[in-house]
Formats: C-alpha cells, sequence, structure tokens
C-alpha cells in the first residue's frame, strides 16, 4: 500500500500524523496541569484545615490553662474574716494549751 503511494502523499500523511501527536500532546499537558493544579488545590485545603485544628487546639489548651490557674489562686476572702478566724484559731490554741496544763 505504501508503495503505491506518492511522495506528496506521504508527506501529508507524515504531517497529520505529526499534528495529531501534537494535539495527543497537547492534551496531556493540559490534563497534567490540570492534575497539578488539583493537586495544589487539595493541598492547600489540607493545610488551611490543619492550621485551622492548630488554631482550635491552641485555643482550648489556652482555656484550659486559665481555668486551672482559677483553679489554684484561692478565692479572695476579705481581711476582715481572716482576722476573725485567726483570733478564733489563737483562742483555741490557748484553750487546748491551759487544759493541757491543768491535767498535768
Amino acid at each position: 500500500f505504501l508503495c503505491e503511494m506518492s511522495i506528496a502523499e506521504l508527506r501529508e500523511r507524515i504531517v497529520l500524523i505529526s499534528e495529531e501527536r501534537e494535539r495527543d500532546l497537547e492534551e496531556k499537558r493540559g490534563d497534567i496541569l490540570a492534575e497539578k493544579v488539583s493537586y495544589k488545590k487539595m493541598i492547600e485545603q489540607k493545610l488551611d484545615a490543619i492550621s485551622h485544628n492548630r488554631e482550635l487546639v491552641g485555643k482550648e489548651a489556652e482555656k484550659k490553662a486559665q481555668e486551672k490557674e482559677k483553679l489554684k489562686s484561692p478565692p479572695q476572702v476579705k481581711s476582715t474574716e481572716i482576722d476573725a478566724l485567726q483570733r478564733k484559731l489563737e483562742e483555741r490554741r490557748a484553750e487546748r494549751l491551759k487544759m493541757k496544763r491543768r491535767s498535768r
């Protein structure tokens, strides 16, 4: 079959085949580019999700630390109440010491 074709027909066929190959290559390049863009978008979404989760974890840790700090610090009692309780304690100690001395 090829022996019967003229040189012009062979050249035309070569041009058509090379054009077809070029179209295939362009299509593959487009597919690769689209895949690359899609992959980059997926990576960006995952990075956003990771940073969002880190933010949430950081806020939660800060919240827990604040709650822990609140639990550490004793509640503020009025100084008059403290003074009254200390006097009462001193009186009881003195009473207890008197009782010990009497029992000897």
